[in-house]
């Protein structure tokens, strides 16, 4: 009997399906009945479509930049005050062999850049980042610039000869942003020279502090797409960085992972390796990359939650439409539903045939806006919309995520399902006499 009772549920349920796509088509040639079903599914094809719109372009954005950020930022950092401080068991340990890490020793500080022989730019504050030349590949996120002059044999790398120093002058050559090129008043193609200041120097005999000063030939620059590290960092190399900065250098280890949002559990795993190894003899500072940038990458989050707040309220205000589309069908056709209530129907399936009606209206509005979101990715992949420079983005990012469609065409139908709920309640309770009076 059970079986039997479930089967004839689903033969209720779909006869009522049925019969409500029979209702809303069937408007018998009047115009206004055809108009307010025409807006009530517009209205919900333009909310979805707004919906997947906006949010394939906001998680397209947030896409690109987590791009950019992990090609160049490194996906953990452990700084420390003294060299000797850093562990030195992390990369051979086996308890983190799993995540492919690449540990890349660098040496930072907060340095003043001065132009030589510019006249009209200020000095600039900048951050020295000191590493070995063979480790410039891991910032995959930057594209470098040299002039063709280092592009000339075969003895090492480009970058090697970028950071080497010159065989007449001596200075040591350094890879500066692109901005920071911009605003001390460098040409990109050409050889100049600037100054490195260390605020912190030496203290000369008479008790004075001086700082150190050092002149390096810019031999390229980088570009990384992120505006924070174009116009801030200087690339060196680290030897050449220990002896700039002196007494103020940090010292730390910037680790690649393969994958990087597994950060936060190596952070875990690396801090037990810590504990049981090597004990360091000074503070360490262990950051994600997620951490670093958790103002950027929260705000991006703040504005996608508040963003399909507002434009979860056009699905809800198309639902008021669905309404009154769904009760005038109620309302024009209550004689049918009171001669089949007074044939003994149940009411729950004439409750069924109205919430029907408010789910075929969602499930059709949904269905275009999604062909029409679908429209705009196959348009945007073929016909990108190009943007300024300023952006720093190239084109328009767009990424559908089938999670995120799955949600927005559920929420309208649902939406759309519900708007149709007190129509049903009404015709529900619905008295057949009352409803055959004036026939």
């Amino acid at each position: 009997m059970g079986n039997v009772s479930m089967r004839w549920n689903v033969t209720q349920r779909t006869f009522a399906i049925h019969y409500a796509r029979r209702v809303l088509l069937s408007t018998h040639g009047r115009l206004f009945a055809r108009s307010l079903l025409v807006v009530a599914i517009g209205s919900v094809a333009l909310s979805v479509f707004a919906m997947l719109v906006v949010l394939g372009v906001m998680h397209g954005f947030r896409d690109h930049l987590e791009r950019k950020l992990l090609g160049f930022t490194p996906h953990l950092i452990i700084r420390a005050v003294e060299e000797g401080d850093l562990p030195t068991t992390i990369g051979s340990d086996p308890q983190l062999a799993p995540y492919g890490l690449t540990v890349v020793p660098v040496v930072e500080g907060e340095v003043v850049a001065q132009p030589l022989g510019e006249e009209g730019f200020s000095d600039l504050g900048v951050r020295v980042r000191g590493m070995d030349a063979g480790h410039l590949a891991m910032l995959q996120g930057a594209h470098f610039f040299f002039p063709p002059s280092l592009d000339v044999g075969v003895s090492k790398s480009i970058g090697a000869r970028a950071l080497a120093p010159d065989e007449e002058t001596g200075d040591h050559g350094v890879i500066v942003g692109s901005e920071v090129l911009y605003a001390l008043g460098l040409h990109p193609e050409g050889v100049r020279t600037i100054l490195l200041t260390a605020p912190l120097g030496m203290i000369d005999p008479v008790g004075n502090l001086q700082p150190l000063r050092r002149r390096y030939q810019v031999n390229g620059f980088f570009r990384s797409g992120l505006y924070q590290q174009d116009s801030q960092l200087i690339l060196m190399d680290r030897g050449e960085a220990e002896r700039l900065l002196g007494a103020q250098a940090t010292y730390a280890w910037h680790i690649y992972l393969r994958e990087p949002h597994e950060a936060a559990t190596v952070v875990t795993a690396l801090q037990q390796v810590v504990a049981r190894g090597q004990p360091a003899r000074g503070p360490l500072q262990i950051e994600t990359w997620m951490e670093v940038n958790q103002t950027l990458l929260g705000a991006l989050r703040l504005e996608r939650i508040v963003m399909t707040l507002l434009l979860g309220l056009t699905v809800v205000l198309s639902g008021l439409s669905i309404l009154g589309v769904v009760f005038m069908q109620v309302v024009r056709r209550r004689r049918d539903f009171a001669v089949v209530l007074a044939m003994g129907a149940d009411r729950l399936l004439i409750a069924w045939m109205v919430i029907a009606c408010g789910g075929w209206i969602g499930a059709l509005g949904s269905g275009l806006g999604l062909c029409g979101a679908w429209g705009v990715t196959w348009w945007l992949q073929r016909h990108p919309v190009y943007l300024p420079e300023t952006f720093y983005l190239e084109y328009l990012p767009f990424e559908l995520r089938p999670l995120g469609v799955i949600g927005i065409l559920s929420f309208g139908i649902a939406m759309a399902t519900s708007a149709a709920w007190y129509p049903a309640h009404w015709v529900s309770r619905l008295d057949p006499a009352e409803g055959l009076r004036d026939e």
